[in-house]
């Protein structure tokens, strides 16, 4: 409980708590209320919005490339619309989705973004649709002021542990961007893979 001298009325004490609030969401955090994620780049403010990505969403994969065995493969998008429930989880976020043995965890990335795509282009493997230009063009911002998100996970499918990660950058309230990196043995050969994952609010 705040003490001074004079009591605080309620309409002072609200203004001073919304000015605390980054100045590109409204205090009322509903969906509607957020129409841009620039400004959040920082991991206490990414953390601070974080309630607003629960829900219901639709995932679609996109076209991607596979390596194996030293040769770099076409991987086409699949076409087909998933769903997955994001819920709130130790002030991050957990992704759930029927066919998931365990939930991915998600929370904010410890690397500068898009670093990785240097390292893939080193290995041959191309950038998977996506470029941090082309996230920027979507926000109107800098991809340093989006909420780095990285989301791990492991799912086993027809015996073989797939370990997945997702490299995560919200739009806004209802746009997700994703770069989705798998790596699996298939009988004894690395499989590795990259795609472009969008996510849209259901």
């Amino acid at each position: 409980m705040i003490r001074t001298k004079q009591k605080m009325r309620p309409v002072l004490l609200g203004a001073l708590l919304a000015c605390m609030v980054t100045p590109v969401f409204s205090q009322d955090t509903n969906a509607e209320k957020m129409d841009s994620a620039c400004g959040t780049g920082d991991i206490a403010d990414a953390k601070l919005f974080m309630p607003i990505f629960e829900g219901i969403w639709s995932v679609e994969h996109l076209a991607g490339v596979v390596l194996a065995a030293g040769m770099v493969m076409p991987f086409p998008g699949d076409g087909e619309i998933e769903n997955i429930e994001l819920k709130l989880a130790d002030g991050w976020l957990e992704a759930h989705h029927p066919e998931m043995q365990s939930p991915m965890i998600i929370g904010f990335a410890n690397e500068t973004p898009f670093a990785f795509a240097q390292e893939d282009l080193t290995n041959g493997l191309p950038i998977p649709g996506i470029s941090r230009e082309s996230i920027e063009t979507e926000a109107g911002c800098d991809i340093t002021d989006l909420p780095n998100l990285l989301g791990d996970a492991e799912v086993t499918v027809n015996g073989v542990v797939m370990r997945f990660t997702w490299r995560m950058w919200p739009i806004d309230a209802n746009n997700i961007t994703v770069v989705q990196h798998t790596t699996s043995f298939v009988q004894g050969i690395e499989m590795i893979t990259r795609r472009s994952v969008r996510m849209m609010r259901m």
